[in-house]
């Protein structure tokens, strides 16, 4: 079962001790879950935008993540940024997240990461806003090598943000990457299923896939 703090936020038992609840990861592993329709984490979506309208891992964890803590949106990072915005995909905007995405959308930077046109693309989307044209002229060529990389190229690494970022863009592209991909519930269960302890995720992923690119399961 997955571990949850007193917020009702997903977090992840420490490594070297367990006792200890790691919320670095919590802002994507709500976003992921969201979009695999866990309704607690779809209204959890909302505790994770602070008073200045951007994104922070946690809202109250001071844990560092590198030189800023959890609850400093400084500390956001990519991966983090595309699970959450995939979290509003089955969510009927307009509400405050779908206003944040859209911010951040507009950006080519999330702190020191850059937001290739792919990404932008997917926020875009996952905002729910108009995509700009030089972005949609961009972003999908973009998203196509992306897929290409993640099934062929590099195929070992993990799959989350190419998940995330294939279901927001549609069907078709999702299917694509469990077509071509040569393991992808392997690659989950690998992924979920070692010290992070968090099999679940890796099960409502796989469920998610195959009800959105066949309809059942």
């Amino acid at each position: 079962m997955l571990t949850r703090d007193s917020l009702n936020i997903i977090v992840q038992p420490g490594k070297e001790d367990p006792t200890w609840q790691d919320a670095g990861d919590s802002l994507a592993r709500t976003g992921i879950m969201a979009m695999c329709g866990s309704e607690i984490d779809k209204e959890n979506l909302s505790k994770f935008i602070n008073d200045d309208n951007l994104l922070v891992r946690h809202p109250t964890q001071t844990t560092n993540t590198g030189t800023h803590p959890h609850n400093d949106p400084r500390s956001v990072s990519r991966d983090q940024l595309i699970g959450y915005a995939a979290g509003l995909l089955h969510i009927k905007r307009p509400t405050r997240a779908h206003a944040v995405v859209h911010y951040y959308a507009s950006k080519w930077f999330v702190n020191k990461d850059f937001l290739a046109p792919d990404v932008r693309l997917m926020l875009y989307k996952a905002s729910g806003y108009a995509v700009p044209l030089h972005i949609y002229a961009l972003g999908y060529p973009m998203a196509f090598l992306t897929l290409l990389w993640h099934c062929f190229i590099r195929p070992d690494e993990e799959k989350n943000q190419a998940i995330c970022q294939m279901s927001v863009l549609g069907p078709w592209w999702l299917g694509k990457l469990l077509k071509w991909h040569p393991d992808l519930g392997g690659n989950l269960v690998l992924y979920w299923g070692g010290w992070r302890d968090q099999i679940e995720i890796a099960d409502e992923l796989w469920k998610y896939i195959y009800q959105t690119v066949y309809g059942d399961f």
